[in-house]
């Protein structure tokens, strides 16, 4: 891909050249334009002639030498082609009113050709990016078009107009790329439409998956730099953000991704792989979670544990105690409550008793948003009972702490278990029965 876009830009930078520039384009204000075929002016329609025009009692005109050319709740004259003082072509809008609908574009032609108003031209002129050029029969003009790129982007077309035609062409229709260096991309779509910057979350998600979620983030804040190389984006579809969103991370770097949608259909998913070492990452998709009133679990995923802080690292020993003729090591739920655990490399979770989940709920350790849906779990005499499955926030054994456990309740008369949804979070482990500890690395 990389491989291509200097001749793409080549090709645009020879393609939108090839006419001979002419006068600096100039956004006209609505004071009356004197040209070839008389004075242009937006005026007031009269009621007889805004019911007979467009069916309103009130409306605005645009006039000719005293001749209505347009009619409309509102109607502008956009921009003047070369200059006001030798006026050649008008952009001219009209519009209904209201925030979402409806806006009309329309072409003037004031040249000798006999042909005044080209009706319902593709598209305006964008101010600040769009390019009007003449050449010897009319005009080109660049600006924003109609439909949309492979991967979701806005169209950048070329539009050519003869004088007196009567007809607009597109001469070409090209994505509109985003090559803005990373410090002056200012929203999600500034990086999302930049071919280069995106290839990796296009590579994680697939095209198909890259153009919808994309679309899904049509209202978004602007982009937020987590460190070097690292920048996160998030929003929603619009009119729908209560129900369409997604956020995303991309390490333009070292070429990593991830991202996380949500959407009316149900479609709940985490796309990538977090490591312990990936924890800034982690904290902004758990920050968006607690914007959005979400949670790893309601997504179905077990975060990754952050194995070893980063100052921590080779053998630990943790001390254990003994009650009732049984070891145990004591841990930290939650950096609020110590509990003593029998260490069970057979049960799948940690267990803990109904009992002691009461008191944790009462004390604020867990919460009702922690638990998720009933398991069922076959005991060693084959019998099978249910379950409730919850996660824990972190654990802490001894220096170190793993975070979002799963667990699961049991009975009141049963005890609190060290099970493999934690063990297997270890890189090894073993009990040293002579001097009583739990040795882990």
């Amino acid at each position: 891909m990389e491989s291509k876009l200097p001749i793409l830009t080549f090709i645009l930078a020879i393609t939108f050249s090839i006419f001979s520039a002419s006068s600096p384009l100039q956004a006209a204000d609505q004071a009356p334009i004197i040209t070839p075929k008389g004075v242009l002016s937006v005026r007031k329609g009269t009621t007889e002639e805004c019911k007979k025009l467009v069916d309103y009692s009130k409306c605005e005109v645009l006039d000719l030498a005293g001749k209505a050319l347009l009619a409309d709740s509102i109607v502008s004259i956009d921009i003047v082609f070369p200059d006001e003082k030798n006026p050649q072509i008008i952009f001219a809008v009209k519009s209904t009113g209201g925030n979402a609908c409806c806006r009309f574009f329309y072409l003037i032609d004031l040249t000798d050709s006999g042909r005044v108003l080209v009706n319902a031209i593709p598209t305006l002129v964008d101010r600040s990016e769009g390019v009007v050029k003449s050449f010897s029969k009319g005009i080109t003009y660049q600006a924003y078009g109609e439909g949309e790129g492979p991967l979701g982007e806005s169209i950048w077309s070329v539009y050519r107009y003869v004088f007196g035609s009567g007809k607009i062409e597109t001469l070409r229709s090209l994505p509109k790329y985003s090559y803005l260096p990373m410090e002056e991309k200012k929203y999600p779509r500034d990086l999302l439409d930049d071919p280069v910057k995106r290839e990796p979350l296009v590579k994680l998600l697939g095209e198909a998956e890259f153009k919808s979620f994309r679309n899904n983030l049509q209202t978004a804040p602007p982009l937020e730099k987590l460190s070097t190389g690292l920048y996160a984006g998030e929003g929603c579809l619009a009119h729908s953000c209560g129900s369409s969103q997604g956020a995303f991370v991309i390490d333009v770097v070292n070429r990593r991704a991830w991202a996380i949608r949500f959407d009316p259909n149900n479609k709940r998913k985490f796309y990538g792989t977090l490591s312990a070492k990936d924890d800034v990452i982690q904290q902004f998709f758990e920050k968006w979670f607690g914007r959005e009133n979400l949670s790893w679990q309601k997504f179905g995923i077990i975060p990754p544990a952050k194995l070893v802080s980063p100052s921590i690292s080779g053998r630990v020993e943790v001390p254990m105690v003994q009650e009732g003729g049984v070891l145990k090591v004591p841990l930290t739920l939650n950096d609020v409550i110590q509990l003593a655990f029998v260490v069970d490399s057979g049960a799948a979770d940690v267990v803990i008793p109904d009992d002691v989940i009461q008191m944790m709920l009462k004390t604020g350790t867990l919460e009702i948003t922690d638990f998720g849906k009933q398991r069922y779990y076959r005991l060693a005499d084959g019998s099978i009972v249910q379950s409730k499955t919850f996660h824990i926030k972190s654990i802490k054994i001894g220096n170190r702490i793993i975070e979002n456990v799963a667990a699961s309740s049991t009975g009141v008369e049963g005890s609190l278990l060290l099970g493999q949804s934690f063990l297997s979070r270890l890189q090894r482990w073993s009990i040293n029965n002579s001097n009583r500890t739990l040795e882990l690395e």
